[in-house]
């Protein structure tokens, strides 16, 4: 049971990379078909690529359910992967809502430009005010990312601090602790210096009372052969 759960799991790291190849090159597809359609003056050319580009818009469709049900019923082995492939599976779901929104401005595009000539005038017009809203659309949309990357660096740089000083809490305990060994050791070096000179003083006296009882004993003797 492990090693199928191993083998599923590793089957669906390489599914999703395909996956993912799939949905980049259907998505690339999408979006030439969308940028043409202004460039293009035959009406029936361009009804061609809305229904390519509707048809893309099926197939990633689709693609987002596989995808879905992959994460859904295959175990993976790491939480990290699994934490990750679903991070990618909603940003792929939002890149499609927003692919969807494309697709609706191409639509109000190419029905622009099938318009009768007398309406030229207004149709370019309406096209020249979508394409200075696609624009501003685009700044904001690159303003928000450089906020989020510059989000994303103070959380880091914030992260890397909060770890540096817990790395210098631990080296002041640490410090602290040999201090106080150290402490300790001089306390007991001084307690046996002065049991040492302690010891050798009862020494001392030790041999100053057995001389002074050797000489007595000397001065004794001595009188009493007198």
């Amino acid at each position: 049971g492990y090693l199928k759960q191993i083998m599923s799991s590793d089957y669906l790291e390489t599914q999703w990379l395909s996956h993912q190849r799939r949905y980049n090159e259907l998505k690339q597809s999408f979006r030439r078909s969308c940028d043409s359609i202004t460039r293009i003056d035959d009406p029936f050319e361009r009804e061609e690529l809305m229904k390519s580009a509707k048809q893309k818009m099926h197939e990633i469709e689709d693609l987002l359910e596989r995808m879905k049900n992959d994460l859904r019923t295959s175990p993976i082995k790491h939480k990290s992967s699994k934490s990750l492939f679903q991070r990618e599976y909603h940003n792929f779901s939002k890149q499609y809502a927003n692919l969807k929104m494309e697709y609706r401005k191409s639509a109000a595009k190419n029905r622009f430009l099938s318009m009768e000539p007398s309406t030229k005038y207004e149709r370019q017009r309406l096209l020249n005010n979508q394409d200075k809203y696609d624009h501003i659309k685009q700044k904001s949309m690159e303003s928000l990312k450089m906020l989020n990357e510059a989000e994303m660096i103070g959380m880091n740089a914030s992260n890397n601090l909060n770890s540096q000083g817990k790395q210098l809490d631990q080296i002041h305990i640490q410090v602290n602790e040999i201090n106080d060994i150290s402490d300790r050791a001089q306390r007991i070096m001084k307690t046996m210096k002065t049991k040492l000179y302690t010891d050798r003083l009862l020494q001392v006296l030790i041999v100053t009372v057995e001389l002074i009882i050797i000489v007595f004993l000397l001065w004794w003797k001595f009188r009493k052969d007198l």
